[in-house]
């Protein structure tokens, strides 16, 4: 399975105070920190000396026709430190089904060879356009395991697993979607702008725990902004600018 979509992992990330003027003009005011990306969209959660052992989302698999760039896309959940990104996703080319759920880590220099992958797991049971999916990983600190499993919420089906990453500490967590095929790559393709802005999916009951146990919501999360060229003057073009019920769900907007 060609790994599309699957890292999502910022491009050269800028981090900014507030959204830019041409963030601005594409979707509601933005309090939220903002982190400015040439491939992905979402929400990030980190803190000085914090580390994170549990990330979790639901979301329906949006019709694949609606991704903005005909080299596709996908949605996923991460766990980042300095040293490797974990990402479990699910990916699609625009007009397509979308593909099995897959799994990866590499180290955070990773930028699109395959030989840097550390672990990868593309052996999941096929989900489809409008099933309800939850994404999960798991890191426990004492055994050095990291567990994940992506569940089909329509059709039942499951595709998890784990693997050994000792002394791992995940530094940040990140849920959205992206639109490129490796790390700290660009979407493969042009974008396709939409006659009007419209809301790709939602990221609902999000879960995210610290190391120690601590409950965390989006509320406290930073804005992963896609924008043309991944900085704040560009035009934004995928973004999730408000976070709704209680901090647990976010929407992924395409702009226009």
């Amino acid at each position: 399975m060609r790994r599309l979509a699957i890292g999502l992992v910022a491009a050269a990330a800028v981090m900014a105070p507030l959204i830019s003027t041409a963030a601005a003009s594409a979707g509601p005011a933005v309090t939220r920190p903002v982190i400015f990306s040439a491939e992905q969209a979402g929400a990030a959660i980190s803190a000085t000396n914090v580390h994170y052992r549990y990330v979790q989302t639901t979301f329906i698999l949006p019709n694949s026709t609606k991704l903005p760039y005909s080299s596709g896309g996908g949605l996923s959940v991460q766990l980042r430190s300095a040293d490797d990104i974990f990402v479990l996703g699910i990916s699609a080319t625009p007009g397509s089904p979308w593909n099995a759920a897959a799994v990866d880590v590499q180290p955070a220099t990773c930028t699109g060879n395959p030989s840097c992958v550390n672990y990868t797991n593309p052996n999941s049971p096929p989900m489809k356009a409008g099933d309800s999916v939850t994404l999960s990983a798991y890191y426990n600190a004492s055994t050095g395991f990291l567990f994940y499993t992506a569940q089909d919420n329509t059709s039942g089906a499951i595709f998890a697993g784990r693997f050994s990453d000792p002394g791992a500490l995940f530094g940040s967590v990140r849920i959205g979607a992206e639109f490129a095929a490796w790390p700290a790559a660009t979407p493969g393709s042009p974008y396709v702008p939409p006659t009007a802005d419209f809301r790709l999916t939602s990221m609902n009951n999000t879960v995210v725990t610290q190391l120690n146990g601590t409950h965390v919501s989006l509320l406290k999360s930073s804005q992963v902004v896609e924008t043309s060229t991944g900085t704040s003057s560009g035009h934004v073009r995928v973004n999730a600018p408000t976070v709704y019920n209680n901090g647990q769900n976010t929407g992924i907007w395409v702009r226009h």
